[in-house]
């Protein structure tokens, strides 16, 4: 797949083209087949206390997820590594391919991890390039820099050609794919619909918001800031990271689990990318518009489970409405007090919502 850079005419044609619509806000219908998450579901007897949330991940979590890590590099076309971890247990159900969001890391998902394995499920999960353990392509490790969603995708490619595949010992593989990974994940599914045959989409970022900007002027600013030789530069309002705690302004409602990976975070400067370059946002601009066209869509050919979360600062309900109004596979599920990071919620969303996640895994 070629990677798509921005010529000059179009930025121009861009800027000369926005006037008339700075202030458009496109609207879609709420799909029909939205359903709120029943929150009754409370089963399980392995979740997590809240109250001892710390303690029971490093005396419980992590030496269970050591019993079956393997992990290492592997090499992409353009000669950057980047970095994998997989669980694959004997005589599992199915693998599960996890795709993070941005400025996410694999240890973020150690939680989840556990309770797939818990489940039955082996689990392979990389750091996308410029996050994590993986290499950058700038120096200032709390920026994070893409020239394009389709080089995520092909490094996704390669990581289940060159790594998973071969391990997989032929078991079905099943996505779960979050925020900017959402993104990444759909046009996976759009471009090589051939490998997976279950995929779940957690707050997808088929659409971002852009704050105190319009999006057109977003789209815009962004596209010239590259013309311009700034790509590698913050988008306005974004900077460095900062051990500033700061949980009421985070994306997850569940203070034990914010602490805990905020302290992971400040040990450790290659989980603390921070803030979107104009070149990452010129591409998430062109990735979420790319995985909203109909031809492209068309090609999904497995079922998809969209999760919305009610309290969601950074995805559009557009971009969710859009994609499943438009897929026939994809249904989506509308969760009550959540933020964008579902997972990462009280026990009392949490529970409910792994069990969903489980639910359509087994079906």
């Amino acid at each position: 797949m070629k990677r798509r850079m921005v010529a000059i005419g179009t930025g121009l044609a861009v800027l000369g083209g926005s006037a008339g619509y700075l202030l458009y806000s496109p609207s879609e219908p709420v799909p029909r087949n939205r359903r709120s998450l029943d929150m009754t579901q409370q089963e399980g007897n392995y979740f997590l206390d809240e109250s001892k949330y710390e303690e029971q991940m490093n005396t419980i979590v992590i030496p269970y997820l050591e019993q079956y890590k393997q992990e290492g590099y592997f090499q992409v076309e353009d000669n950057v590594h980047l970095r994998y971890k997989m669980f694959l247990p004997q005589n599992t159900k199915a693998t599960i391919v996890i795709s993070h969001g941005f400025t996410e890391f694999m240890e973020k998902y150690n939680e989840m991890i556990y309770y797939f394995l818990k489940e039955g499920y082996g689990v392979c999960i990389l750091d996308h390039r410029g996050h994590g353990g993986s290499d950058r392509e700038i120096d200032n490790l709390s920026k994070v820099y893409v020239e394009d969603m389709d080089i995520y995708v092909e490094d996704f490619h390669t990581f289940l050609e060159d790594v998973v595949i071969p391990a997989n010992q032929g078991k079905k593989l099943y996505l779960y794919a979050h925020s900017m990974g959402g993104c990444v994940g759909a046009l996976f599914l759009e471009e090589y619909p051939e490998y997976f045959e279950k995929a779940i989409l957690n707050a997808p970022m088929l659409g971002f918001k852009t704050e105190d900007y319009p999006q057109n002027v977003a789209k815009v600013t962004g596209n010239l800031m590259c013309l311009f030789g700034q790509g590698d530069s913050y988008v306005f309002g974004h900077g460095d990271f900062s051990k500033e705690y700061a949980f009421e302004k985070s994306c997850m409602s569940s203070e034990a689990r914010y602490s805990y990976f905020f302290n992971l975070r400040s040990k450790n400067e290659n989980y603390q990318n921070n803030g979107a370059t104009f070149e990452w946002l010129k591409s998430a601009f062109d990735g979420t518009e790319r995985v909203r066209e109909k031809e492209n869509m068309k090609r999904i050919s497995c079922p998809i489970l969209i999760f919305q979360a009610e309290d969601d600062k950074y995805v559009t309900d557009y971009g969710e409405y859009y994609f499943v109004n438009h897929v026939k596979q994809a249904k989506l599920i509308y969760v009550p007090g959540a933020k964008h990071e579902i997972f990462n919620s009280e026990n009392d969303i949490m529970i409910p919502y792994y069990n969903k996640v489980f639910r359509f895994y087994e079906k």
